[in-house]
């Protein structure tokens, strides 16, 4: 009974304890935001002074000036063969003689004896065809013969035969069927001695051997592969071109206006001169010159490029000093194309973004934007923007600003002055900006001062928020501890709550040390 009435104090003042360290809680956190607050509203703002150094950026230019350019047209080709071809023999037999120059890499002028097949069948052929020729012709005289003495005898009986039968009494059936034989006879002695010129085999061009397939034994037949050759006269390069850039590259015309029924064709050699260049091979600065054939009607199925075909003569230098072409290698092409007239021509590395360009006037800085029509591979064509006589700034500006100052290399500088907004000052020590750099950082110093007063005003608001919520957590987690001991406590040993406290009951309790030991922390 006396435990009962006990305990209910000790439970009322247990509610009240929690009940007071809540109020303390809030409290804290009252006091945490009106301490952002009034931190926020009585810090000291740094004052802004607009003030900027005139002084002038240290740049170089160029003067551009108006004219007619031909464009160059840099692109990569593939060396092809315009004469390609696989030899292989119109006869059967057996390879009896090669010529030493048949082998790989050799070479052989128009005309020149390859290999020779054995002959022997093929002149046996020929005597054969020949003897049938002389039977059919001694048949021939023979008939003729018989028609000589039938005209006779048809004298003798003028009258008695009508028209009818003249033409078989005089034998005329019998001769032309003897004069066909004859020409049969001739057609097989000529085709058997076009058989045997064929034994030899000789080449049809100027050439250059790629590969050889047969030896001397070699057995071989019409379609067999003898060897393969290359034409001399010239190669080909399939350059490949931006469809775009198709109307810059000048391709010659057709002169004969017959010539798309005729077997060859004429061009008035107005094509674009090509450039080569080949520096894996050839060396750096080595080039040699082409001329553009033509164009190939269709793109290129997997690059959707177009391609222009080129025409290189002598490609191997037999004739003269040029470098000799290899096939089948990528080789650069510089195509120069169309002139284009009353246009600038400038540096792609001086056009900005957004095809704008810096410009030099009145020792001030101008951002001009301009109309580039064509772009090669070491310049830009700008049609509009860019008059003669105008300097254009080469060199890059760490601070790019309409109006800012510019001073070329050379010239004199300028001294320096400042002007502020909020009062003015002499500066004795101010010495002349050699580089615009200098600029950027006087500008970065003057906006340096608003921008550290907000982070200093923003780090002592986190700290304060920081340091209040470390003392609510210690605080709630002493209560807490305070509530579990006090009420395992008053169960065990409630005859003695009042009189003896533990030292977390005593930190906890609303009028403890618990109080002090936040404001202390407060404090610090």
């Amino acid at each position: 009974m006396n435990d009962a009435i006990q305990q209910r104090p000790n439970a009322r003042w247990r509610w009240l304890r929690v009940l007071g360290t809540l109020f303390v809680c809030c409290a804290i956190l009252g006091a945490a935001v009106a301490a952002v607050v009034v931190i926020n509203k009585t810090e000291p703002t740094a004052q802004k002074e607009n003030s900027s150094r005139k002084s002038a950026a240290l740049v170089e230019t160029v003067t551009v000036e108006r004219g007619t350019y031909a464009p160059r047209l840099v692109v990569l080709g593939t060396v092809q063969a315009a004469q390609d071809i696989v030899l292989s023999p119109r006869v059967s037999g057996q390879v009896i003689d090669m010529s030493s120059k048949l082998v790989p890499g050799g070479m052989v002028r128009k005309g020149d004896l390859l290999l020779r097949i054995d002959p022997a069948d093929f002149e046996n052929a020929v005597s054969i065809r020949q003897s049938e020729l002389a039977q059919k012709e001694a048949s021939r005289e023979i008939e003729q013969a018989r028609q000589r003495l039938a005209e006779k005898e048809l004298k003798m009986l003028e009258g008695s035969i009508d028209g009818a039968n003249r033409s078989l009494v005089l034998r005329e059936p019998q001769i032309a069927s003897i004069e066909a034989e004859v020409s049969a006879a001739k057609a097989q002695v000529e085709r058997a001695t076009l058989d045997l010129d064929r034994t030899s085999v000789h080449a049809p061009f100027d050439a250059q051997v790629l590969s050889r397939s047969v030896n001397i034994g070699s057995q071989v037949g019409p379609n067999d592969e003898l060897a393969r050759l290359i034409g001399l006269d010239e190669y080909w390069i399939m350059a490949a071109v931006p469809v775009r850039s198709l109307r810059w590259v000048r391709f010659p015309k057709v002169t004969d206006q017959d010539s798309a029924s005729s077997n060859s064709e004429s061009y008035d050699g107005s094509g674009s001169t090509v450039i080569l260049r080949n520096p894996d091979i050839w060396g750096p600065g080595v080039e040699r010159t082409a001329r553009v054939a033509r164009m190939i009607g269709t793109l290129d199925s997997q690059t959707r490029l177009a391609r222009v075909l080129i025409i290189v003569d002598d490609p191997l230098g037999l004739e003269s000093d040029a470098p000799p072409l290899l096939l089948d290698t990528l080789i650069e092409t510089e195509i120069e194309g169309q002139p284009i007239e009353d246009v600038v021509r400038l540096q792609r590395d001086y056009v900005r973004g957004n095809d704008t360009v810096w410009v030099k006037k009145d020792d001030k800085l101008e951002i001009r934007d301009t109309e580039i029509i064509f772009r090669d591979l070491q310049y830009a064509y700008v049609t509009s923007g860019l008059e003669a006589g105008e300097e254009v700034v080469t060199t890059t500006l760490a601070t790019v600003a309409e109006g800012i100052g510019l001073r070329k290399v050379g010239e004199e500088a300028p001294e320096d002055t400042a002007e502020t907004s909020s009062e003015e000052v002499s500066s004795d020590d101010a010495s002349s900006d050699e580089n615009a750099s200098d600029e950027a950082s006087g500008q970065s110093e003057s906006n340096s001062a608003g921008e550290s007063s907000d982070t200093s005003k923003a780090e002592q608001a986190i700290d304060v928020t920081h340091t209040l919520s470390a003392v609510l957590a210690r605080t709630v987690a002493a209560c807490a501890t305070s509530g579990l001991r006090s009420s395992s406590h008053s169960h065990s040993h409630s005859h003695s709550h009042s009189q003896e406290r533990t030292p977390d009951c005593q930190a906890a309790c609303f009028h403890g040390a618990c109080w002090r030991t936040s404001q202390k922390d407060a404090v610090a």
